[in-house]
């Protein structure tokens, strides 16, 4: 990347997807954008969104019904705070 930026080249990053308390927390998205900065990004493109895709589907069911910490709220401790 940084050799790219030094020749003219905009670089940066894609962060896809990012899965807040299941794989991704603060430590990890400053580490990342700490990294992409020092070798020369220009840009970070987050998406927050999800398809469900590949293995995306059984990280996140099975964090919802494994309750993991990691998984963050449970689905029905958000429902009760929606009035769901």
């Amino acid at each position: 990347m940084r050799t790219l930026t030094n020749r003219g080249i905009q670089t940066g990053v894609t962060l896809i997807p990012v899965l807040p308390f299941i794989e991704d927390n603060e430590e990890k998205v400053i580490q990342i954008v700490e990294q992409a900065h020092a070798h020369g990004a220009s840009y970070i493109i987050p998406c927050f969104g999800m398809t469900l895709r590949d293995r995306q589907r059984s990280i996140i069911t099975g964090a919802w019904t494994n309750g993991s910490p990691a998984s963050g709220p449970s689905t029905r401790d958000a429902s009760s705070r929606t009035g769901g």
